[in-house]
């Protein structure tokens, strides 16, 4: 890059002829950055241009002058008015800060901001606060208070601003930072100095900027290094021979990184070398994620776990893992909800989940393990009409292998937290028949009360009222049941009252719904239907049992060469060539042909539909 042509912006920001960008490296260090001169009603007097912070007047002194400097800054605190201590305050804060304090020195800014705003509001307090939030993992905190525009123009603040976009990832906005910033100043306590450039190694890197990268790391390698110092400072070394092509020896770094005692390089290095794998085709997804998975519990806390978190997610359910792939994105979301990606990853958790039920990737498990795997993040269900048909849907499954408990669950839950109006009513309706279906009228009535709601069809209305006729009757009141069925001539209102009258043994009137039931159905000579056959053998049933004599007759005369063709030819015979029409004879008969004394037309009806069709088409 010695050759390329730059155009330097007025913020400081060099871009070269093709549109890169290029991040100047830190400069050394002098005696220069001694300056005199604070005073407490603005900036620090005597700072050179862009700075803000006079970290080596603010120290007072070496190590050995720590206990009485500290000791004399409280000393004046104590000794001042209430309304006078808020320098003495912020001259121990900053004594804190230049010493690498930053827990005791946002302490007393705290202090400072609640008895004197005014200086709170301070420019150079502003970035001391965000700066000491920064030291202390409080990111988004720090990027707030160094925002302050009245901070704009000061290279050292944008060092910071920089740091606190960096550690949160947002690396797009931590470059132009870093840039503004031009270097790391001198003075600073080396634990900040080697956290700032660390992250400004990194957004050079992921600019391009590997020269850049490289003096930002010279700046750690400075005096003599602590062994995690230059662990560090391995590491990232790597990464700036990896992104730059020499990766043979960058993965040698890594491999000997990885079984080194330090864990921050430890780890990084360990998941660098399983993504190399990964991308190159030596692992698996399947293998990468196991690794993966081991490491998670190496590193926590922070935006690197929410990371890992995020990509064995992404692994897993791209090894059909759906369980633990799942398992590992929520753990992302909740964990971690101030990572500026959260929102993103949240999103693509809800579209994974949602996928597995509408895309048919539930179709092959069994419906239990569906259940399962829905009840396990079912707080995933989309809103609105997307969640609703997964809902429905897995109740269908459930309904057809008979799993009726659990699919009344699953609607009642729909019924009480999701729906309203008509929707709610008519998936009410549903729940009601899956209670009668699994002979619990009350829980039927009571999901038919939950599910009221206005502006109903009158199919919708009729059939709400026919199933709880229904279930009034399973309670034992007939005449309340008959009475919800009055003026419904549809063939599911017969239907119920057949079951009524033949319960209750009205066989006058059940002659005449059965009647109604057959209709037409035959006379012209045609075969007529297992149904229709049913419904005739029934009828006979109740015209002998009410003493109709003359009706059997004709009944006979009508349909005795179609009944001849149905599996009922013998008992209809037997029924309508009886002289005898007493209880006796007629349990005689149903002991002999079941079909006659297991009548059940209104449910059977609806086990029909649910055998042909599914439980969401039964209104």
């Amino acid at each position: 890059m010695d050759d390329v042509t730059v155009q330097v912006l007025p913020d400081g920001i060099a871009l070269t002829v093709d549109g890169g960008l290029l991040l100047s490296g830190p400069s050394r260090r002098t005696s220069d950055d001694a300056f005199s001169g604070r005073r407490f009603d603005g900036l620090p007097a005597g700072l050179p241009p862009g700075r803000i912070f006079d970290m080596t007047n603010w120290r007072l002194g070496d190590e050995a002058d720590y206990l009485r400097q500290r000791q004399a800054l409280q000393l004046r605190i104590s000794e001042a008015t209430s309304i006078s201590r808020s320098g003495p305050r912020l001259e121990l804060a900053q004594f804190y800060f230049a010493r690498g304090l930053s827990a005791e020195a946002l302490g007393l800014l705290r202090t400072i901001e609640q008895s004197d705003e005014d200086l709170a509001k301070r420019p150079d307090v502003k970035a001391l606060r965000g700066a000491s939030d920064f030291m202390l993992g409080r990111y988004q905190e720090a990027e707030a208070s160094l925002a302050d525009p009245s901070l704009n123009g000061f290279s050292e603040a944008e060092l910071w601003r920089g740091a606190a976009t960096a550690a949160q990832g947002k690396w797009d906005k931590a470059v132009e930072h870093f840039a503004r910033a031009g270097e790391i100043p001198g003075g600073y306590p080396r634990n900040y100095t080697t956290d700032l450039a660390q992250l400004a190694a990194e957004a050079a890197v992921r600019a391009g900027d590997f020269r850049g990268a490289g003096g930002f790391l010279d700046v750690i390698a400075e005096g003599v290094p602590t062994p995690g110092e230059r662990a560090r400072l391995d590491f990232l070394r790597g990464r700036v021979l990896y992104a730059s092509g020499d990766r043979d020896t960058a993965l040698e770094i890594w491999r000997n990184l990885a079984d080194r005692d330090d864990r921050w390089a430890r780890f990084r290095s360990e998941w660098a070398l399983i993504d190399h794998a990964l991308e190159n085709g030596q692992m698996t997804p399947r293998q990468a994620a196991d690794a993966l998975d081991r490491l998670r519990y190496a590193w926590r806390g922070d935006r690197l776990e929410f990371e890992l978190l995020r990509q064995l997610g992404r692994l897993r359910l791209q090894e059909n893992d759906y369980e633990q792939g799942l398992s590992a994105l929520r753990q992302a979301v909740t964990f971690f909800p101030n990572v500026p990606e959260v929102r993103e990853t949240a999103q693509e958790l809800t579209k994974a989940f949602s996928d597995l039920f509408t895309q048919g990737v539930v179709d092959g498990m069994t419906p239990l393990q569906a259940l399962g795997l829905y009840d396990e993040f079912r707080e995933l269900t989309p809103v609105g009409q997307a969640g609703d048909r997964i809902i429905e849907s897995l109740a269908d499954r459930l309904v057809r292998v008979d799993l009726l408990d659990r699919a009344a669950r699953l609607l009642d839950r729909q019924v009480k937290f999701r729906l309203q109006g008509v929707d709610k009513a008519r998936i009410g309706a549903r729940l009601a028949l899956i209670h009668l279906l699994d002979r619990q009228p009350d829980s039927a009535i009571k999901a038919l009360d939950e599910s009221v709601g206005p502006g109903l069809s009158a199919a919708l209305a009729e059939e709400r009222r026919r199933l709880r006729a229904r279930a009034v009757f399973e309670l034992g009141d007939a005449q309340g049941a008959l009475k919800l069925l009055e003026g419904d001539s549809s063939r599911e209102a017969n239907l119920l009252l057949a079951d009524i009258h033949w319960r209750t043994q009205n066989w006058v009137e059940a002659a005449k719904v059965f009647r109604n039931l057959v209709g037409n159905a035959g006379l012209d000579g045609a075969r007529i239907q297992p149904d229709v056959a049913q419904f005739v053998l029934n009828w006979a049933v109740s015209l002998s049992l009410s003493d109709n004599a003359e009706g059997l007759n004709r009944l006979r005369q009508l349909y005795s060469a179609q009944m001849d063709n149905t599996p009922y030819r013998e008992a209809f015979r037997l029924i309508t060539n009886s002289t005898s029409s007493q209880p006796d004879d007629f349990m005689r008969l149903t002991e002999r042909f079941e079909e006659i004394g297991r009548f059940q037309a209104f449910l059977s009806s609806y086990r029909d539909k649910l055998r042909d069709g599914a439980l969401s088409a039964t209104n």
